[in-house]
């Protein structure tokens, strides 16, 4: 024999009603601290203030001097462990493209041919800063330089960028909290980029 037991139809509305409520609620509590955890992963733990940088043109950054440049790099190369995990921070990764064409054209000055493996880097390189300039859009205002050049036929004013103020973040900030996270881990991996 067989029991049935008679439930209103309204208490039943009433309970699908709060289970798909409370369903709904453990999916967007769920989905905020995936987004959460996935932002801490994203974005290093600090926040570098806001400078003024006046760009001069080369009179500050000798483009042959590998010494100079090689001091850019805090100790670990740019990379920095976070969470248990390891990352190497963009602007490091940016500078490392930077530096790599300024060793091909100091390369190519005395002579040497690009190998194949060399121009696949620089291609990456390429579309990686390209992605990078877009991705910071920065909207300073650079004016003609009082230069004048003549391009097909046409006398065209020249844009150097020198003497514009660009609104930058403080990048030696940047540079102290990689060499600081770079202390904790040290001994545990060596990493490179490529």
């Amino acid at each position: 024999m067989s029991c049935l037991i008679k439930v209103p139809l309204r208490f039943m509305q009433y309970a699908s009603l709060t289970l798909l409520l409370t369903l709904f609620i453990t999916i967007v509590d769920f989905s905020l601290e995936l987004g959460n955890h996935m932002k801490f992963e994203n974005r290093a733990p600090v926040n570098p203030r806001p400078v003024a940088l006046e760009y001069l043109g080369g009179e500050r950054t000798p483009i042959h001097s590998a010494k100079e440049w090689d001091m850019i790099y805090p100790p670990g190369k740019g990379f920095v462990k976070i969470s248990g995990s390891y990352y190497l921070m963009a602007m490091y990764h940016q500078m490392h493209c930077v530096n790599a064409f300024r060793r091909t054209v100091e390369e190519y000055r005395e002579g040497s041919n690009i190998t194949s493996s060399r121009e696949k880097h620089l291609i990456h390189c390429l579309e990686y800063l390209r992605q990078a300039v877009l991705c910071n859009a920065d909207t300073s205002l650079e004016g003609p330089a009082g230069l004048r050049h003549t391009v097909g036929g046409e006398t065209v004013h020249a844009v150097t960028g020198g003497g514009a103020i660009h609104e930058c973040r403080d990048w030696t900030q940047v540079y102290d909290w990689v060499e600081s996270n770079y202390e904790e881990w040290k001994e545990e991996d060596d990493f490179e980029v490529i």
